[in-house]
């Protein structure tokens, strides 16, 4: 009888004690799947990625940067759906697909506005689900982990318990979502209290501030609300995935 090998933890640079990543299968995407939004002023167009195999699937929630839409990065979350995870790409407000004007009064609160799009996704998952051939009883809804790019990363942060101070309010309020249980954030913008590049302190860019970003970000209402802006509970898979664009399925916590 074969003792199995004791789990390895990976820290730091040592990726080599992450779970093997398993082999490639074909995907199925549909788009655009439409969630009426009211509240909102513009319905929610969706995009599901998913394995053709595969039992207990994991969910990965992925906020495009500021300007895309939900065709794009389709390479990195093809990927991930390939290995494994159910990927689902909103097209955010700011989306230069959507065209908001210059004046439209939901353009200072678009930071706001990605942050519920993501919970409007999690709350309807059944009727995504159900939409994707094959799909149905697939899912495995305690390992859900969020995403972002740029000003997706921002919104990826703020889901993990990332507070923003709202410029216009002054109060900074935890919008985390207990559902989320992993999560990363790739080249999210603004600057650290010193100076470095980050997610904490001022988010001083342009197109922060003008579309709908801005405000100072003041720390993780789940960890701790330390400075420097890591999300409260980036994986080491998230870190791994930072630098090789995969994803261990397995790492996902229970």
């Amino acid at each position: 009888m074969t003792t199995p090998e004791p789990a390895r933890t990976a820290t730091g640079d040592d990726l080599s004690a992450l779970p093997a990543v398993p082999p490639p299968v074909p995907v199925v995407s549909v788009k655009p799947m439409v969630l009426p939004f009211p509240s909102r002023g513009t319905d929610l167009h969706v995009r599901v990625s998913a394995p053709v195999t595969g039992q207990d699937l994991p969910v990965v929630l992925f906020a495009h940067g500021f300007g895309s839409d939900l065709d794009g990065y389709a390479p990195l979350t093809d990927h991930w759906a390939a290995h494994g995870c159910v990927v689902v790409q909103a097209t955010h407000l700011d989306s230069r697909r959507l065209g908001l004007a210059a004046d439209d009064p939901r353009r200072p609160h678009v930071w706001r506005y990605r942050v519920e799009d993501l919970k409007r996704v999690l709350d309807d998952l059944d009727v995504l689900e159900a939409a994707v051939p094959g799909l149905a009883g697939r899912l495995d809804r305690d390992r859900v982990a969020v995403a972002g790019h740029s000003f997706g990363g921002q919104t990826a942060a703020i889901l993990l318990g990332l507070r923003v101070t709202d410029p216009r309010t002054g109060t900074a309020e935890d919008l985390s979502d207990p559902r989320v249980t992993a999560g990363g954030a790739w080249c999210p913008g603004g600057k650290t209290a010193t100076g470095t590049p980050g997610v904490a302190g001022r988010m001083d860019r342009a197109q922060y501030r003008n579309n709908g970003g801005g405000g100072d970000v003041v720390g993780g209402a789940r960890g701790g609300g330390r400075g420097g802006g890591r999300p409260a509970r980036q994986s080491a898979s998230s870190r791994a995935a930072s630098r090789s664009s995969t994803v261990s399925v397995a790492a996902i916590p229970k």
